[in-house]
């Protein structure tokens, strides 16, 4: 029986996508213009949303370990694997905060351990409760780390992405699903500040939390409006979602080592004449031309039985 909600697989699709098109434009372009911009301001920030609103029901400790599983597998044996493959010493993998790209799988795992009192929270008083608590424990930890400390751990990342994580299982776990996705008003008001706080403040700290909220929320809004409608892409977008560990774990090979896509000048034209249209163009088809191969890259990887037990922990 398929329980999957299709409507998230196509945010999970349309996100992971966002994140390539991110990739792309930092390390085959060399840009960091408008697109790049507004990508980084929420395309991390939606995917630990829904990693966290996928929970349905909060994992005990046997599930915890087997979904931290799931994600470590992929981390150590693909993150050392490309940190190789790109030339760097293989301490960058464990002392830098992102993991040679890899730091998402890596509190994903951690996020599913920190899941287990929830497993024993019933009220929303509660729940939240242990959420803040939670939340807490990790800034004082990230006070009391020195610097070395903090990098081995990522425990700056755990305390940027637990907001989200926490909100996307607070949201799924008391039903926030038809209250604010399925609002239009709830819609509206989250566009409009999405806007205006990007148009003036964008860059600024004091902001960022919010401008990604916003974002979230009238972007889950729009795939839930079009939860029983189906297009062309949204089929693909649909597909795609279904394979994001396979896009994420194989997608930064196209990025470094003779597997690079090197489009440097052609950002330098883009940078001198300012078509960003071009540019997003560009940019969507490359990353479905990039998924579509890492979910091939997939296909074949899990055919053998040892390697989806290395690589999968399956």
């Amino acid at each position: 029986m398929n329980n999957r909600i299709v409507y998230l697989d196509r945010l999970k699709g349309f996100t992971i996508l966002t994140v390539i098109m991110g990739h792309l434009d930092e390390w085959s372009f060399a840009l960091s213009g408008p697109i790049h911009q507004f990508i980084y301001s929420f395309h991390m920030h939606l995917f630990m949303f829904l990693s966290g609103f996928v929970i349905s029901n909060a994992p005990d400790i046997k599930k915890s370990f087997r979904k931290s599983i799931k994600y470590w597998a992929p981390f150590l044996t693909i993150g050392i694997l490309k940190t190789v493959y790109s030339g760097d010493p293989l301490s960058y993998f464990f002392s830098l905060p992102y993991k040679e790209g890899y730091w998402f799988l890596y509190v994903l795992g951690i996020f599913y351990f920190l899941m287990i009192p929830f497993k024993y929270c019933r009220k929303k008083i509660t729940v939240l409760s242990a959420g803040i608590i939670i939340f807490s424990v990790i800034l004082v930890l990230m006070y009391l780390f020195n610097e070395k400390t903090v990098c081995i751990t990522s425990i700056n990342m755990l305390g940027i992405y637990w907001p989200y994580f926490f909100c996307g299982y607070f949201f799924r776990k008391f039903n926030y699903e038809n209250k604010l996705f399925s609002n239009n008003l709830s819609f509206t008001i989250s566009l409009i500040c999405f806007i205006l706080l990007y148009s003036c403040f964008q860059g600024e700290k004091y902001y960022k939390q919010i401008i990604s909220f916003s974002a979230i929320i009238f972007i889950v809004s729009l795939f839930k409006f079009r939860e029983n409608k189906e297009s062309f892409i949204e089929k693909k977008l649909t597909q795609i979602g279904g394979k994001t560990l396979d896009i994420y774990i194989y997608h930064f090979f196209f990025f470094f080592g003779f597997l690079k896509i090197d489009l440097s000048q052609v950002g330098i034209w883009i940078h001198d004449t300012n078509n960003y249209f071009i540019e997003l163009i560009i940019l969507m088809l490359l990353a479905v031309f990039i998924s579509y191969i890492c979910i091939g890259w997939g296909y074949v990887i899990r055919q053998s039985t040892i390697l989806r037990r290395i690589i999968y922990g399956e």
